[in-house]
């Protein structure tokens, strides 16, 4: 056929490539999304993004959370009400 510029050749396929990162905790490449953005300047080399992964923040932050509840049960106080998640989360 006149025109028919496929004659012959063969089509690339185009393969999705999928952006990965190394979770600094559990060592696992995993994609973009596993990971949370953040806007502080000081994750910009990054490209913003947290150097752990998502379900590792959830577990360093039960981790966390036990350590200062078992605080503040061996001082006999009890905290204020959300004190513990509020210390657990400034020490992510």
């Amino acid at each position: 056929m006149i025109g028919d510029d496929t004659m012959g050749r063969r089509k690339k396929e185009i393969m999705p490539t999928i952006l990965t990162k190394k979770c600094v905790h559990c060592g696992m490449d995993l994609e973009y999304r596993q990971f949370h953005k953040s806007k502080s300047d000081i994750y910009m080399g990054n490209n913003n993004l947290f150097p752990v992964c998502k379900d590792c923040l959830k577990i360093l932050y039960e981790q966390y959370r036990i350590q200062y509840v078992n605080q503040f049960s061996v001082l006999g106080t009890k905290p204020e009400e959300n004190v513990i998640e509020k210390l657990a989360i400034r020490r992510l």
